[in-house]
């Protein structure tokens, strides 16, 4: 009953979590925010314009300044890595000022670009870029009545096929000073832009503003790209809490979604309870085998028959354990706050590490595995589990960025990106699967409770209704009901423009997530070996992979109105990969829940 009071004590400490509401996670930068000085230039960078996952360099993708079309990104390996660029600024921006109109500057727009830049506009392109390395964006309100940033601006608007209003930018600043009561010094603390049209800065129009810069289809046009600056009263936001505004917490739906989920688990876990208690406590004399019992107790001898192809079997095992130590280790990281959006590209680049070096589980899972399932190749064993999945993972990435590639997108992978990935496979994950491989093949096999018999048993027939595959398809839906709302919440970065403070949420629903796949499991292997059926291997991983189905539909369905033209291929191959790595995940971890549940019922059995 172990295994009962690790649940209930997970079960209670994700209550508490649940009924206190804890989700004030602190957003850890690498770079401290600057001090400046009335006046002072404001450190600024361009970044890219998005529409959904499309994005392209800020002065390529629309002709804000056709001399800096062909400029190189500056920034770091990793904040490249996160498909982002940093450009010379386009907008002069001061300290402490405020302006109501100036031009940053002039360009004369052919037909052609007219068109182009039309055609963008009706994309709903939006344009990004940072200022004190904080990303700019809209003011919005948020459902607990506070106010969050949308990230970027839309850089114009279209009422029909034939015309566009171009966008120019109103900057709103908040300072803090940096010494209480003095203006010698002051930290940015919030920045936010409001889309505005105009033709150019004109004193006869209220504010210096005139009338909306429109472009029509097929006609030149000169645009001014002016800018005005405001500034808020002081703050007494700390300069490491300016991060906060980022992230709006929507509190009705995750409790909504974590107490359903915890709800589901309770059911399962007493379900499970039951079945353990009936084998354990219900009645002594269960224990003995006796002639002529059916049932699980029957096929004692044949239980821990080994499966069929346990060579590809302990491979998937060892794969997949790699997967979910890499997700436990990073899901560690992202409730410490150090994969948020104010450190670019470190989700991605701790991603690479951890996968790579976890090698090192994998290579042992996978030995261990294949030992006690009576292998004896076990030099093919290491190099396989090193080689053949990673690589097959690797070269379906690389298609999914054909399409990234061929568009000239932002986010595609340079070489420099790709030859990363590459030797961090080649000199680092396999490498350390070797070696982990190398140092427990000498280890004796895990032990069964029974030895299997040579003759096989025959398994009586079932009706389809019965099938074990079938039930793990639609009980694999639970998993799936517990960690949908968190799904949700980590696609809308990539196409709503705002992140969600989830990681408290997302930490509750990945472990309640993970308690639902092992106990389904057990409970449908109990009703598989009770029906006197043994094979309950290769269904202990291809039934908890059934909950990637769900994913890979769902991920479909929400991206689909989403992606039309440009990333289709790209975000089919997105979600595929997504839902092949879940399921390498979630089969290891089922299995060996089941593996522990297996040996645990049958070491209570012996003979009279």
């Amino acid at each position: 009953m172990t295994l009962i009071r690790w649940v209930v004590a997970i079960l209670f400490l994700v209550s508490v979590l649940i009924q206190c509401q804890i989700t004030e996670a602190r957003y850890l930068s690498p770079s401290n925010p600057e001090k400046y000085s009335t006046s002072q230039d404001l450190r600024l960078k361009m970044n890219k314009l998005t529409s959904n996952l499309k994005s392209y360099p800020y002065y390529k993708g629309a002709p804000y300044n056709t001399d800096l079309a062909d400029e190189k990104s500056e920034g770091s390996f990793a904040f490249k890595l996160s498909g982002n660029g940093q450009y010379t600024a386009m907008y002069p921006l001061k300290a402490m000022y405020s302006n109501e109109c100036l031009e940053a500057s002039h360009t004369k727009l052919t037909a052609d670009q007219v068109n182009d830049f039309i055609d963008l506009i009706k994309d709903q392109y939006r344009a990004h870029f940072y200022v004190d390395g904080l990303p700019i964006g809209e003011l919005k309100p948020s459902s607990n009545g506070g106010q969050y940033i949308l990230l970027g601006y839309p850089i114009g608007f279209t009422s029909t096929d034939e015309n566009g209003t171009v966008i120019n930018v109103e900057f709103w600043f908040q300072y803090k000073q940096v010494i209480p009561n003095s203006d010698d010094l002051f930290y940015l603390i919030h920045v936010s832009v409001t889309p505005r049209s105009f033709i150019g800065c004109n004193t006869q129009y209220p504010n210096g503003m005139s009338k909306p810069m429109e472009l029509f289809r097929d006609t030149a046009a000169n645009v001014s790209w002016t800018y005005s600056t405001n500034r808020y009263n002081s703050t007494d936001v700390n300069p490491e809490d300016r991060w906060d505004i980022y992230y709006p917490h929507a509190v009705a739906i995750e409790s909504t979604s974590a107490v359903i989920g915890f709800l589901i688990t309770v059911v399962e876990c007493l379900f499970l309870a039951l079945v353990l208690w009936k084998i354990f406590r219900g009645n002594e004399s269960l224990g003995f085998i006796q002639l002529g019992d059916s049932g699980w107790k029957s096929i004692y001898a044949d239980v821990f028959r080994s499966p069929n192809r346990y060579m590809t079997f302990s491979i998937l095992i060892g794969t997949g354990m790699q997967i979910a130590v890499s997700s436990f280790m990073l899901m560690l990281f992202y409730v410490a706050g150090l994969l948020s959006i104010s450190n670019p590209g470190s989700f991605r680049l701790a991603l690479i590490l951890i996968f790579a070096f976890c090698g090192l589980f994998s290579g042992y899972a996978s030995m261990r595995t294949y030992i006690m399932l009576g292998g004896s190749r076990k030099r093919h064993n290491a190099l396989l589990n090193a080689t053949l999945i990673p690589l097959i993972l690797l070269i379906l990435i690389f298609i999914s960025k054909f399409q990234l590639w061929s568009n000239h997108y932002l986010s595609a992978p340079s070489a420099t990106e790709v030859i990363f990935v590459i030797c961090m496979w080649l000199f680092v994950s396999i490498p350390t699967s070797l070696l982990s491989s190398y140092f427990v093949n000498t280890w004796p096999p895990a032990e069964y409770p029974f030895k299997p018999n040579h003759i096989p048993r025959l398994i009586p027939k079932a009706v389809w209704y019965t099938n074990h595959y079938f039930h793990s398809l639609i009980f694999g839906f639970l998993p799936f009901a517990v960690i949908f709302a968190q799904i949700n919440f980590e696609l809308d970065p990539i196409f709503n423009n705002f992140h969600v403070n989830n990681s408290y949420d997302l930490c509750i629903a990945f472990i309640l997530m993970i308690i639902n796949i092992i106990v389904i499991n057990m409970l449908i292997t109990y009703y598989q070996l009770s029906r006197e059926d043994y094979n309950w291997w290769w269904r202990s991983i291809l039934g908890p992979a059934c909950t990637s189905i769900y994913i890979f539909i769902y991920l479909l369905v929400y991206g689909y109105p989403r992606v039309l033209g440009g990333t289709g291929f790209y975000y089919f191959m997105y979600s595929f990969i997504i839902s092949l790595f879940s399921a390498l995940f979630f089969s290891s971890i089922g299995f060996l829940g089941n593996l522990w549940f297996v040996k645990k019922i049958y070491s209570t059995l012996h003979f009279e």
